[in-house]
């Protein structure tokens, strides 16, 4: 493979690890605070609303983990998936 080639693929895996560490530390913090409403909103919302919310928002989640990485082997197909070398 080429420089660039190497340089192009550095980028996309790190791209690629850093969308996926978001993703897990959004799903760790709605965890963690899934079975309390903020005490901001304690009088607004009521924990059973809140409890889907943050239901929805893990599902939400980690259907855009599989995305990513649906995109990044789509990506990598298009780019570096072709013919290599002098054709």
């Amino acid at each position: 493979m080429q420089l660039f080639s190497w340089i192009f693929l550095a980028a996309l895996l790190a791209t690629l690890g850093t969308k996926l560490w978001l993703g897990r530390r959004q799903l760790a913090a709605v965890a963690a605070n899934r079975e309390h409403v903020p005490g901001e909103f304690a009088e607004k919302i009521t924990l059973a609303a809140h409890q889907k919310a943050a239901d929805y928002t893990v599902a939400k989640t980690r259907l855009g983990n599989l995305e990513i990485l649906i995109d990044a082997l789509f990506v990598l197909l298009l780019t570096l998936g072709g013919r290599t070398g002098s054709d």
